[in-house]
């Protein structure tokens, strides 16, 4: 298959050759692999396929349409973000407000307080704890919302707003394909204790939503039909790395298709640049944090995927990098040279905690400002009894979102009372 194949080799002086960073040009792309048969149909979404198949398909070709819901038609049906809290997390969500608050008083903070956040299904659970204590907390009359799945906010299109998010061959999640373009996105507000706070949040949970979008998507929110004027000095930026999604599972996404998007060193090329341009646009008092790939339960994922993700632990070279039984349509095995990748990148306990790695590393580099890491996973480690499809947890997501609230007062948060035992001991310092 035209994307497991994508490489780019080159060869220093007295060296053997060597497999390089992969970029968008489809220069990289091997196309030996292309043929009438396996060039049929509307591709797999990788950067490779159009440009090698293109003598062999049409081009007006119709794209792949998506038979799943949208985003939008997803939070209205599940309603994860509508239901108001229960008895057992009023308290929760009150505990959660004082210490809030309580950050705010001790660092001298202004009245007006902004979080924006954004990321995938493992922060929509976060996104809805933020919603849910604000709701409840909030003094009565202040509390409003406004979301793009009940009509009361327009949608956003990130096709059109960050265009450079989606390079040729690419194919946007309105067309079934793997990148974000029409996220939900939410914006509660309501005052707490003399403190004005809005939060802003927009999510992705059916495709890649990019951290390198969040600039945008933040001035577009500033500007009419939006007039989220409050996005022009935000007390935290709170930004999910997507990392579940850069991950392929060989059934819905292929190596060759996110190897672009995760190779070696273009991964903490793309997410370091995305945060540098992102730091440099918010106001330097502008707090950051990241939150960093979910860990994952072999033992609880999808059968097909489990089966390759526990071949690959287990050595089974056949089972891990080899084409599974069954029709196929695009499968070829992965060469030696690739495999260490491969393996890094599955949806897998390994390839999530690769990725972790990989993200804590970037968060540390020297040309940043501090950002603090929201270690999900560390938090989700050893938590396989609390997941039914190994990678979203039950009960996590106040310890993360408090984390993230701490990072509004890391530099006085040993000073504050911790209402959660052993919380400050699931995050990382950054």
């Amino acid at each position: 298959m035209a994307a497991w194949l994508l490489t780019r080799v080159v060869a220093g002086a007295g060296q053997t050759d060597q497999t390089a960073a992969l970029l968008y040009s489809p220069d990289a792309c091997d196309c030996a692999w292309a043929k009438a048969d396996a060039c049929g149909g509307a591709g797999d979404g990788s950067i490779c396929w159009p440009h090698c198949c293109q003598g062999f398909v049409q081009q007006n070709s119709v794209p792949r349409g998506s038979d799943g819901p949208g985003e939008d038609e997803t939070r209205h049906d599940d309603l994860s973000l509508d239901q108001p809290s229960v008895a057992t997390e009023e308290g929760g969500y009150r505990e959660g407000a004082a210490r809030l608050v309580t950050a705010l008083q001790k660092t001298g903070h202004g009245p007006s307080v902004t979080i924006y956040c954004q990321g995938d299904s493992t922060m929509l659970r976060q996104v809805a704890w933020f919603s849910r204590m604000l709701q409840q907390e909030a003094e009565a009359g202040t509390y409003v919302r406004q979301a793009t799945w009940d009509g009361s906010a327009q949608a956003l299109d990130l096709a059109k707003i960050v265009p450079s998010d989606f390079p040729p061959g690419s194919r946007a999640s309105v067309d079934g394909g793997d990148f974000c373009d029409r996220p939900s996105m939410l914006r509660t507000r309501g005052s707490i204790q003399g403190y004005n706070i809005s939060f802003i949040s927009v999510v992705c949970t059916r495709s890649l939503l990019q951290v390198s979008s969040a600039m945008a998507v933040m001035q577009v929110l500033r500007t009419a039909p939006y007039l989220y004027t409050e996005l022009e000095s935000p007390a935290l930026v709170y930004l999910g790395g997507a990392g579940l999604h850069h991950l392929h599972d060989e059934e819905t996404r292929s190596y060759g298709q996110l190897r672009p998007y995760v190779a070696a060193d273009l991964f903490e090329e793309r997410l370091r640049s995305a945060l540098k341009l992102l730091q440099d646009f918010v106001r330097p008092a502008t707090k950051m944090a990241y939150f960093n790939t979910h860990a994952v339960c072999d033992e609880k994922l999808p059968s097909g995927i489990q089966a390759r993700a526990t071949a690959c632990a287990s050595g089974d070279e056949q089972g891990c990098f080899g084409c599974v039984d069954g029709p196929q349509e695009h499968c070829a095995p992965i060469d030696n040279y690739q495999r260490i990748g491969f393996n890094a990148t599955l949806l897998s306990a390994h390839g999530a905690q690769s990725l972790a790695q990989r993200e804590a590393t970037v968060l540390n580099d020297g040309t940043l400002r501090p950002i603090r890491l929201v270690d999900g996973h560390a938090i989700t480690t050893g938590k396989c009894d609390t997941t039914t499809d190994g990678r979203h947890y039950a009960g996590v997501e106040a310890i993360e979102a408090n984390a993230a609230l701490d990072a509004i007062a890391f530099d006085v948060l040993l000073e504050i009372e911790d209402p959660s035992p052993n919380r400050l001991d699931l995050w990382s310092r950054g």
